[in-house]
């Protein structure tokens, strides 16, 4: 509303000068003072600027608001990912440590080639390669995206173990929700020892 406001006033007032109405007002009621009229022309500027420093001010105060609303939003997400996240890695350390130790490596291999492969793409770079177009580059990303599957596809069983967990809590005396667990469990561990195993044959052929 103050938006509206503000930019209608230096509208109307342009229009009634443009039109003539302020300028025939002042020429009927103050005839051969050319200085009313002068001063009447600065008020009307001066209005337009006023009002035009007030829209901005409050467009500047709107996108600080928007931000702030919207640095809180992020900052509530990444809160209830790390809180998603510590109740994962609670569980998994003691229902199974060693799916969360495999995760934990592939996360940590993960990161290292993230590092090498931005490395490479520069030192590329510096040599007028296009990174894209090297076949080598391309494998190694494209290993580095298997791993980064691998990791996600074990993040999942985990989630899937987690949630079963909590299923079971439910419902404690539920045959069906104990194989559940059991089986999610497994498929973990499974999932985790084929990682391990797949890590380690890209080690030694390295």
């Amino acid at each position: 509303m103050i938006e509206i406001i503000t930019c209608a006033i230096p509208v109307v007032l342009i229009v009634l000068f443009v039109e003539g109405d302020i300028l025939d007002f002042l020429k009927r009621h103050c005839r051969g003072c050319g200085t009313v009229v002068a001063i009447a022309v600065a008020l009307v500027v001066l209005l337009v600027i006023l009002s035009t420093i007030m829209f901005e001010r409050e467009k500047k105060a709107a996108q600080v608001r928007l931000a702030a609303e919207e640095k809180q939003r992020q900052e509530e997400a990444i809160k209830r990912e790390e809180a998603k996240v510590d109740k994962i890695r609670k569980f998994a350390l003691k229902e199974t440590p060693s799916v969360w130790a495999a995760y934990q490596s592939l996360q940590s291999e993960v990161d290292v080639q993230d590092v090498k492969i931005k490395e490479l793409s520069r030192v590329l770079m510096e040599f007028d390669r296009i990174p894209e177009q090297d076949e080598d580059f391309v494998r190694i990303r494209e290993l580095r995206d298997d791993m980064i599957r691998t990791r996600d596809a074990l993040w999942k069983r985990l989630e899937d173990a987690y949630l079963a967990a909590r299923k079971f809590e439910a419902a404690p005396t539920s045959k069906g929700n104990e194989e559940l667990l059991k089986k999610a469990l497994e498929d973990g561990v499974a999932e985790a020892d084929a990682a391990e195993k797949k890590f380690k044959e890209m080690r030694q052929s390295k």
